[in-house]
């Protein structure tokens, strides 16, 4: 099993060409697990925005917020590794 973590931060920027509307800067934490379930499948989770805080990512022309908790899940496929026979044909030639 493989654990992560994300801790991405943002620092206050202004939402329009005149610096009148201040988006303040906010931290959001993210998490993923991924679990192999075979040779060539793993099951994963994932979650972000963990703590559910509320944050503006504009204001004009009116005030919008940034998506609230969500998760995921999902089966991952990886072909690498994997052993797939390529039919030999004898009678080609190379030349």
């Amino acid at each position: 099993m493989s654990l992560s973590a994300s801790l991405p931060t943002y620092s206050s920027q202004f939402d329009d060409d005149l610096n009148q509307f201040l988006l303040l800067g906010f931290v959001s934490l993210a998490v993923a697990a991924q679990q192999r379930v075979s040779k060539s499948i793993s099951a994963t989770a994932e979650m972000e925005n963990i703590l559910n805080h509320q944050y503006y990512v504009a204001s004009t022309p009116l005030p919008n917020t940034g998506e609230p908790r969500w998760w995921r899940l999902g089966l991952r496929w990886s072909s690498i590794g994997l052993h797939i026979p390529v039919p030999s044909n004898p009678s080609a030639t190379i030349g």
